[in-house]
């Protein structure tokens, strides 16, 4: 069965409406059935995983395949940069608390070196 512009369409917006705790708008609840049914499917597919079943669903299946397959890997290159910026934050907080510590470690130490030469 070949998904229509129109069910794409409504995939996309049911797709919004289900990430959001927001319920979907009036247009979107009273869509047809008949676009509503491949909508459908293609969110169950993308969640999945599955990419070449969800690009079969389309009328140019290469296309939306080559599409859904660039989406998907800027998606993935996104959530590895945001690992890697949250690595390095956390790595700056330990060496900041690391060095704080040995800081005032260095202190107390000085400090009670003083007290003791008097």
């Amino acid at each position: 069965m070949y998904l229509t512009v129109r069910a794409a369409l409504l995939a996309v917006i049911l797709g919004a409406a289900a990430a959001s705790a927001e319920p979907a708008p009036r247009w979107v609840i009273h869509a047809q059935d008949s676009a509503r049914e491949p909508a459908l499917r293609l969110l169950a597919l993308l969640a999945q995983g599955d990419i070449r079943a969800a690009a079969a669903l389309s009328s140019a299946p290469q296309r939306r395949y080559e599409v859904l397959e660039a989406t998907d890997r800027r998606r993935l290159e996104a959530v590895e940069r945001a690992a890697w910026g949250q690595q390095r934050k956390d790595r700056l907080i330990l060496r900041l608390g690391l060095a704080a510590a040995g800081g005032l470690g260095l202190l107390f130490l000085g400090l009670a070196l003083l007290l003791w030469l008097r």
